[in-house]
């Protein structure tokens, strides 16, 4: 997940920075002449750390977007323990997470008591958008209930199509995966002043990029090769290209980097508990992990 993370945000930034589309900043080399220019990334050696060092989870406060939806037809969590996310009446729906805060809420210890307005919830079924009420709902409407996550109607909700609820939580859980290892950068250009020039745009815009994307604390140019002769449909690597293969020109960049991934889970924020991992270690025994329901 972290290098799939790394590799997304690079991809971002550099369609950002560098003057060249989404098709051409990627993961996949060119096929022929016609997708050219093109750089294409790739991540090697590796390193993830042990369980113990490489990832922690923590506590985090403030205001955290989240998203319910609920099939009013199988209104069952979506695990085996048959529990409905609505009431038997159909009256009221419970959220996925309870401790529901305005959307301005800053670090620290978020105060439930405040009253949700508009802009910090928004229900709607099958696209329709139903309004909030500070009292009891009439038509159309609904209230709810900022620390258990529940919403309530005035009629009872139908026996089929999607309830959407868009709002925000004060605590959430935040899982930090570390990893580091080196980026490939290959510049692939039509001919070699096309390839250099746009290496050295590359070269310029990463240089930076440890600024812009969230989670990289180091990344460093370790090898800048020479622009050489780039050949398609070459089966493997060191055969002679076959007759009429079309040329190109490259260039390789290598960046050693080290990266943090952080993943917000909003799962048992205060509301539905999902499960939990269950960590023990004793002496100088591996860590033992027990998954809990």
């Amino acid at each position: 997940m972290s290098a799939l993370s790394l590799l997304q945000q690079m991809q971002a930034y550099l369609i950002s920075d560098v003057s060249l589309t989404s098709s051409s900043i990627g993961v996949a080399l060119p096929i022929d002449n016609s997708n050219l220019p093109i750089i294409a990334m790739s991540l090697i050696n590796l390193q993830i750390p042990s369980v113990g060092l490489g990832q922690h989870t923590e506590v985090v406060s403030g205001a955290l977007a989240v998203q319910t939806e609920i099939d009013l037809a199988n209104p069952l969590l979506d695990d085996s323990s048959g529990f409905s996310l609505l009431s038997a009446d159909r009256l009221i729906a419970t959220l996925l997470h309870g401790g529901l805060v305005p959307q301005g809420t800053e670090a620290g210890q978020p105060d439930l008591a405040q009253l949700l307005e508009a802009s910090d919830i928004q229900v709607a079924i099958d696209g329709n958008t139903l309004t909030l009420s500070q009292t009891a709902p009439n038509n159309g409407e609904f209230s709810v209930s900022a620390t258990d996550g529940q919403l309530t109607f005035a009629n009872p909700l139908p026996a089929s199509g999607t309830l959407t609820a868009n709002y925000f939580i004060g605590k959430w859980q935040r899982i930090i995966e570390q990893l580091s290892g080196e980026v490939e950068t290959l510049v692939v250009g039509a001919n070699h002043a096309e390839t250099e020039s746009l290496s050295n745009a590359l070269i310029d815009s990463i240089s930076s990029a440890h600024q812009n994307i969230a989670g990289l604390r180091q990344l460093q140019l370790s090898q800048l090769s020479s622009v050489n002769t780039f050949v398609f449909n070459i089966s493997a690597i060191g055969d002679a290209p076959e007759p009429g293969a079309d040329i190109a020109s490259q260039r390789l960049a290598t960046w050693r980097f080290t990266f943090e991934n952080i993943i917000n889970q909003p799962e048992s924020s205060g509301g539905i508990i999902r499960g939990i991992i269950l960590r023990t270690r004793r002496d100088s025994f591996p860590f033992e992990e027990e998954d809990i329901t």
